[in-house]
C-alpha cells in the first residue's frame, strides 16, 4: 500500500473538502475511501460527513462506530457522531457519546464541550448552551466558543447581542495561528459586519471596516459573500450562473527587498449579467495582494440562474501558484 506523510495526508483532507462545498460528492468519497483504505482516522469523518449531506445519517452513524472501534482514543470521532446524534434530534444519545469521549485518555475537555454547547443548542436550550460556551478561555478553543455564540444568537435574531459582545470581548481574541484559526476569525468579523447591517444600515465603516477584515482572513467566506449580496440586493432574471477559472497576480512578501508577483489560477462561481460583470464582482471583492488588472478568464461555463439568486459571488477556491507549481516538478 502507498505510503502517504501527514502532510499529504492533510492535504488530501483538504481537497475532499473542497469537493463537499462544490457539491462533488462522488470526487470527495473517492479521497475518503482512500483515506479509510490508509487507516486515517479523518477518512471516517470525512465519509461520515458525505452521507449526512446525501440524507443517510443512520449509514453515518454506523461508519463512524465503526472508526471508534478501529482507533483507541478516537475522542474526535466521538465528537463528530454526538453532532451527528443532535442533528437527527437524539440529544440524549449526543450527550452520552460526549460522556464517553470525556474519559478518553488524552481527550481535550474544551473542544468536547463547544461540543456540549452545539448540542444544548440544537435541543433548545439556548441559555445553557450560550453560558457554557461563554465560559470556555482555553486560547486555542475561545474563538470557536466566541464564533458559536454569534452563531446562535444570529439563528435567535439577536443582532443587538452580537453587536454587544464584538463591542466588549472581540479584542481579547487571540491572532490566529493556522488557517482554521484564520477562518473562525473570519466567520466572527462577517458576523459583526452582518449584525451592524441589522442593527443600523447607516453604520456603513464600521460594516465595510469588518467585511473586510473578514475576507483578508477568508477569502472565500460564505457569509461575507453572503452579506455583500445582500447588501447589493441585485436580481436580473436574465442573469446567469458563471462557473471560471481565473489567471492573475498575487502580491507574495520576500526575504529580499521589494515584493515578488507569482502567478495563480483560482476557481469562482458567481450570478451576474455577463462573463465581463463576474470578472468586475471578483475585482471588487478580491484582497488587495491581488492585482486586479492582471485578472483574466482562462475557461468558463454558464449555466441559467434558474433559481434567480442575486447577483454576486457563491465561491471563491484557494488560489494555485503557478510558480510553486514548477518548483516542486523541477525538483
Amino acid at each position: 500500500m502507498e505510503q502517504y506523510s501527514e502532510e499529504e495526508i492533510l492535504q488530501m483532507a483538504d481537497v475532499a473538502w473542497e469537493h463537499m462545498d462544490l457539491g462533488e460528492y462522488d470526487e470527495a468519497l473517492v479521497i475518503a475511501e482512500e483515506l479509510v483504505k490508509l487507516n486515517q482516522e479523518v477518512g471516517y469523518t470525512l465519509k461520515a460527513s458525505l452521507l449526512v449531506l446525501q440524507e443517510e445519517p443512520d449509514t453515518a452513524v454506523e461508519t463512524l462506530k465503526e472508526g471508534i472501534g478501529k482507533f483507541e482514543g478516537a475522542w474526535r470521532l466521538h465528537m463528530d457522531l454526538a453532532n451527528i446524534y443532535a442533528q437527527i434530534g437524539e440529544a440524549n444519545a449526543a450527550m452520552e457519546v460526549l460522556d464517553e469521549a470525556e474519559k478518553i485518555e488524552g481527550a481535550q475537555i474544551h473542544w468536547i464541550n463547544i461540543n456540549r454547547g452545539i448540542t444544548l443548542f440544537r435541543s433548545g436550550q439556548v441559555d445553557d448552551a450560550l453560558n457554557l460556551l461563554q465560559q470556555i478561555e482555553e486560547p486555542e478553543a475561545i474563538s470557536e466558543a466566541f464564533s458559536l455564540q454569534l452563531e446562535i444568537l444570529d439563528t435567535i435574531h439577536r443582532h443587538d447581542l452580537i453587536v454587544d459582545l464584538i463591542e466588549e470581548e472581540l479584542h481579547l481574541l487571540p491572532v490566529p495561528n493556522d488557517r482554521h484559526e484564520a477562518s473562525t476569525l473570519a466567520n466572527i468579523l462577517a458576523r459583526a459586519a452582518a449584525a451592524y447591517w441589522y442593527e443600523d444600515e447607516e453604520q456603513e465603516d464600521k460594516i465595510q471596516h469588518y467585511l473586510r477584515q473578514a475576507v483578508e482572513y477568508h477569502r472565500g467566506n460564505e457569509i461575507a459573500m453572503w452579506l455583500d449580496r445582500e447588501m447589493d440586493g441585485d436580481f436580473d432574471e436574465n442573469s446567469h450562473v458563471y462557473e471560471l477559472i481565473l489567471e492573475g497576480e498575487l502580491e507574495r512578501d520576500t526575504e529580499t527587498e521589494g515584493e515578488e508577483w507569482v502567478t495563480f489560477h483560482c476557481h469562482y462561481v458567481a450570478a451576474a449579467r455577463s462573463p465581463e460583470d463576474a470578472l468586475n464582482l471578483i475585482k471588487e471583492y478580491e484582497i488587495e495582494q491581488i492585482d486586479k488588472n492582471s485578472l483574466k478568464i482562462l475557461e468558463i461555463e454558464s449555466n441559467e440562474n434558474v433559481e434567480e439568486a442575486p447577483l454576486g459571488l457563491y465561491y471563491i477556491g484557494e488560489l494555485m501558484l503557478i510558480l510553486e507549481q514548477e518548483e516542486e516538478n523541477a525538483e
